[in-house]
């Protein structure tokens, strides 16, 4: 908050201003006038009697810079040794005349406030004064800050603990203005220092450094205050453990679990405890209007609990030690009794435990999770590097061969191709059976013309000479066991009329497992692969998924727990086994004859689509291929087909439609495959006909122009 500066001018605590020189004037032989000490920047506390300890001297010196840094404010300490019979009102005056001589607040928009603290000879005697100006005195009320000289401070001072009424003074100062920049009302109420109100978190006001204790409920004395923050000190200096009281005032009715929220979104907020240990604890009161009654909530953070004080020891405390005197209203002795437990829990030997805990639990996360994942993801790796990795065979570009191994079926060369069992082996293996007049192909549209299906001929009508000759010539090549199966699960289906509906195919796709079965079973016999491609994905899939379940429930354990470590080793274990999953894909391989087989096969397909790309039939590409083994445009298509050369099929029909529409070829004189047709007819008129569309070349079965689609015959095939 900016404030407007202003003239300083003094508090008036006490006497007027004319009385406090007047004063002066009287005493100043008395207290012998020690001189006003040179102003060192930076340094905010001048123990000029020598009475505070150097960790208070700090923790003081900490909570002016944080002033300094939040509100723009000066704070400035000084003790003096004085006479045992010093009159009150010398220590006005003299803290009057140190803050003027020092300058203190001079500049700053937070103005300025020097304590003044005169100790006699004894040391547990003296006068404690705040002297502060005008501009000050809008973060701190004058009668707070009397209060906290002479309810807080001077108490301590007078049981001779000057650290606890230095820390108790300057933490009630700090908080009084924190609260006060951070827009909290001062219009009632009690707070860390009287006269102060601190809305109820969340959120909560930033914390001071080197303050445990936040009273802004005000309902502890200032000895048990400084009581407290020796015993947190004490704690926090043997284990590590960081505790944190805070008192609030809230509305009536808040309830344990609302309490309960509010001790966590402190710990969360503040990050009380150590990062990586969670050792934090944090005792809240959320007292209610008249501070007769509230919630009181004991939180630890997972390594407290773990180490220190479990929820069933926490609740003993809450429950045997502290309600008896809460429900007596003596909140001090309540606060005081817990601390009590929590010093006796938190051992050296316990924060030992926790600080190997903590280390394994490192060691896992940061060593134990890497090395997991990457050996579960190097295991796969080596695996596909001994097993999994095709053997290289020489091939170029410019390597065109004839001549299938004779055990080699179109079908087969699709499933060595692919590594595996595919849809195109499946049309490719009918299409064989077609060709070799096994069976034929009968489209049938639905859904008013829309949608195109197709059954199967079982038993298809008997073609002219020329076409049952190309059949046999086809039926040379024995067929596989895949294509056999296929061709009698099909002629079981068909029965006795020799037709299966589009619908009726349902039931043939169940033998398709048994189908790719038979054509992995044979490439293994043949030795072309080292083992069933299905069988090296299947081990290397489920130790992904084994690898994965694994991650998934050291990733709940690690929640849970909590462990971090824990935790990156489930998140390492999950990443790796995805990974692995990902390779099981890869890890079927072909042997050298296999890789001699797939690069036979790039051969024929180059040697294939180059006289495909130049032919304007099927008859010239059986002519020009000089490929000896295949004999007729059957076989043309259907090794076409394996070899994926769908659209230069297409392309070569549609050149050959195109001749005969355009009169360069006679009627008929191309080839056109008689095995697929409509419902409308049969044989290889029927056929070409339907194929090529009417002769005023307004479409046919497969498109509606010219060209035929023999992209769409695919589709519906598959």
């Amino acid at each position: 908050m900016t404030r407007r500066t202003r003239p300083r001018s003094v508090w008036r605590f006490g006497p007027t201003i004319v009385a406090a020189w007047l004063a002066l004037l009287w005493t100043l032989p008395v207290l012998a006038a020690s001189e006003t000490p040179v102003r060192i920047p930076d340094q905010a506390v001048y123990d000029l009697a020598g009475v505070f300890g150097q960790e208070a001297e700090r923790s003081a010196q900490n909570l002016a810079t944080t002033i300094r840094s939040v509100a723009n404010a000066d704070v400035i300490v000084i003790s003096e040794s004085v006479p045992d019979d010093v009159d009150p009102a010398d220590a006005v005056v003299r803290a009057a005349t140190l803050r003027l001589g020092l300058k203190v607040g001079d500049g700053l928009d937070g103005g300025g406030l020097l304590v003044y603290v005169g100790v006699d000879p004894s040391g547990c005697s003296g006068q404690v004064e705040l002297s502060g100006d005008e501009v000050f005195g809008e973060l701190l009320r004058a009668d707070a800050a009397r209060l906290i000289a002479t309810a807080d401070m001077q108490p301590l001072i007078e049981s001779c603990d000057l650290d606890s009424a230095l820390l108790v003074g300057m933490s009630r100062i700090a908080t009084a203005v924190l609260a006060s920049s951070g827009g909290a009302g001062t219009d009632g109420g009690s707070g860390a220092s009287p006269g102060t109100t601190v809305e109820a978190g969340p959120p909560f006001p930033d914390p001071v450094p080197d303050v445990a204790v936040y009273d802004h409920a005000g309902i502890f004395g200032p000895e048990t205050i400084a009581g407290a923050e020796t015993t947190i000190d004490a704690v926090e200096e043997r284990t590590g453990a960081e505790v944190t009281i805070y008192t609030q005032v809230v509305e009536e009715g808040r309830t344990t679990g609302q309490a309960n929220d509010d001790a966590r979104s402190l710990m969360d907020e503040w990050h009380v405890g150590r990062k990586g240990f969670d050792d934090g604890l944090v005792i809240i009161f959320d007292m209610y209007p008249g501070l007769e009654h509230g919630q009181v909530i004991l939180y630890g953070g997972t390594g407290f609990r773990a180490t220190f004080l479990d929820n069933g020891e926490k609740q003993r405390i809450y429950e045997d030690d502290m309600l008896p005197r809460l429900r007596a209203g003596d909140f001090d002795g309540a606060l005081i009794v817990a601390l009590q437990r929590v010093d006796e829990a938190t051992t050296p030997e316990h924060a030992e435990t926790l600080q190997r805990a903590r280390q394994v639990d490192a060691l896992a996360g940061l060593v134990v999770a890497p090395i997991l994942a990457i050996a579960f993801v190097a295991s796969a790796a080596w695996s596909w590097l001994r097993f999994g990795r095709d053997p290289v065979y020489l091939d170029d570009p410019s390597i065109h061969m004839a001549g299938p191994p004779e055990a080699l079926t179109p079908a087969g060369a699709v499933f060595v191709l692919a590594g595996g069992p595919s849809r195109r082996a499946l049309t490719t293996a009918l299409l064989d059976l077609a060709s070799r007049g096994a069976l034929a192909f009968r489209q049938e549209s639905h859904l008013l013309g829309l949608k195109k299906q197709v059954g199967i001929e079982t038993q298809p009508t008997a073609p002219e000479p020329e076409t049952r000759a190309r059949q046999l010539r086809n039926a040379a090549r024995d067929l596989g066991p895949a294509e056999e199966l296929v061709e009698h699960k099909l002629q079981s289906i068909g029965g006795a009329d020799g037709y299966i509906e589009p619908e009726g195919l349902l039931a043939f796709g169940t033998s398709v497992p048994a189908f790719n079965a038979a054509l992995e079973t044979e490439a293994v016999a043949r030795g072309w692969f080292r083992e069933k491609p299905s069988k090296a994905v299947a081990r290397w899939t489920v130790r992904a998924i084994v690898g994965g379940v694994v991650g998934v429930v050291a990733i709940i354990a690690g929640l849970n727990v909590p462990s971090n470590g824990l935790l990156l080793i489930g998140i390492g274990l999950a990443i790796a086994a995805v990974i692995v999953g990902l390779l099981a894909r890869s890890m079927p391989a072909v042997t050298l004859p296999g890789a001699m087989i797939r690069a036979m096969l790039a051969a024929y397909r180059r040697t294939l689509k180059k006289t495909m790309d130049q032919a304007r039939s099927m008859d010239q590409v059986v002519a020009e291929a000089g490929l000896p083994w295949l004999e007729t445009p059957d076989q043309v298509v259907v090794w076409g087909t394996a070899l994926g050369l769908h659209e230069e099929i297409e392309d070569v029909l549609g050149r050959a439609v195109e001749d005969q529409r355009e009169g360069r070829v006679t009627p008929g004189g191309v080839w056109l495959p008689t095995w697929y047709g409509s419902g409308s007819g049969s044989g290889a008129t029927a056929f070409a006909s339907d194929f090529a569309g009417g002769a005023d070349g307004s479409g046919g079965l497969f498109s509606n122009g010219g060209i035929p689609d023999f992209g769409g015959m695919m589709s519906s095939l598959g």
